[in-house]
């Protein structure tokens, strides 16, 4: 038995001994979403694995692809929704895109306050060399 299925079998133990103190207890409900974390921090060490020999952090992968989504290119700061990053983080990827040459990043025209990120030639060309291996790293088992 591997590992992970000796170590749900004991969360799966542990939840039926709590059970029997609290009988309403959704233990089902509660396996299913321990099983979901657990694909999920699964799946984004696998996703590291992929984009870490690119130098990428997953936050800054996830703003490069947002940016080669849209039509243009360009994104406002409402990037923020969309890359899942928070704003206080967005500085420091667009400054570690930038530095590295995938993104341009100037003030917007109606907007001084706002900036808008740009996703040009070389860093379109990283994504497509990315793409979509990384994305569906499992896609090779």
């Amino acid at each position: 038995m591997n590992n992970f299925a000796s170590q749900f079998e004991l969360v799966e133990a542990n939840l039926h001994n709590l059970r029997a103190r609290v009988p309403d207890l959704p233990v089902s409900g509660i396996l299913l979403c321990r099983l979901l974390l657990h694909i999920g921090r699964e799946m984004a060490v696998m996703f590291e694995q992929q984009i870490r020999p690119f130098g990428l952090a997953e936050a800054e992968f996830r703003v490069l692809t947002t940016l080669f989504s849209q039509p243009n290119g360009s994104r406002i700061p409402a990037i923020c929704a969309f890359a899942l990053a928070k704003s206080a983080n967005m500085s420091r990827i667009s400054d570690a895109l930038v530095s590295r040459g995938l993104i341009t990043r100037v003030s917007s025209l109606h907007d001084r306050r706002r900036m808008v990120l740009r996703n040009h030639g070389a860093g379109r060309a990283f994504v497509r060399q990315l793409l979509p291996s990384c994305l569906f790293p499992c896609a090779r088992c």
